[in-house]
């Protein structure tokens, strides 16, 4: 199993509505445009794929999640992005 990301399929071109696992976040247009937080984009989407890669080749089943949001307790001086953003879609703040 591994823990995947949004980031990993939402930075497309493609314009579609709706997603699923045949989309990938473009790697080239991300490091192109030099978007915020693109090395951890790119690193996502690249890791997804080999470790997809790796199974394939491996007769091994890779299963990958992706959590909307992950929040909980955290080491760093300033409240992360994620929980944030969720709090405030749970106190109606968004």
């Amino acid at each position: 199993m591994y823990t995947s990301s949004l980031y990993a399929l939402c930075v497309n071109t493609t314009g579609a509505a709706m997603l699923d696992e045949s989309y990938w976040s473009d790697v080239e247009y991300i490091r192109a445009v030099k978007l915020n937080r693109g090395s951890y984009m790119i690193s996502k989407t690249l890791t997804e794929k080999a470790a997809l890669e790796f199974g394939e080749s491996n007769r091994l089943d890779v299963v990958t999640i992706i959590p909307p949001f992950v929040t909980g307790p955290f080491v760093c001086d300033k409240l992360p992005d994620s929980v944030r953003i969720s709090m405030a879609m749970i106190f109606g703040m968004f």
